[in-house]
């Protein structure tokens, strides 16, 4: 496997940008599921995670999943569930 790292400054930079997607004048966050906000968000997650050149899936139901192609025919999710615990679960996205 590779050795990676995480860019501490860029993985800060991007969670405060999806910490102010949906942040009212107020200062309160309201990002409720299927608003635009909530789709604003996921659009920022998956163009980052397709400039990583992560393989993007999103389900009937509007769940992302960023797939990390490891060689052969596994992937590793990018939030670090193997789809091959699963069985043929992802093979449905």
């Amino acid at each position: 496997m590779t050795n990676l790292s995480i860019d501490a400054k860029r993985l800060l930079s991007r969670l405060r940008a999806l910490g102010e997607i949906g942040r009212g004048a107020d200062g309160k966050l309201t990002r409720l599921a299927a608003s635009a906000a909530d789709k604003l968000g996921r659009d920022h997650f998956v163009g980052w995670a397709k400039a990583a050149g992560l393989d993007v899936k999103i389900d009937r139901i509007g769940n992302v999943l960023a797939l990390w192609a490891c060689g052969g025919s596994e992937s590793a999710a990018a939030d670090g569930r193997l789809p091959s615990r699963y069985g043929d679960r992802y093979r449905h996205l």
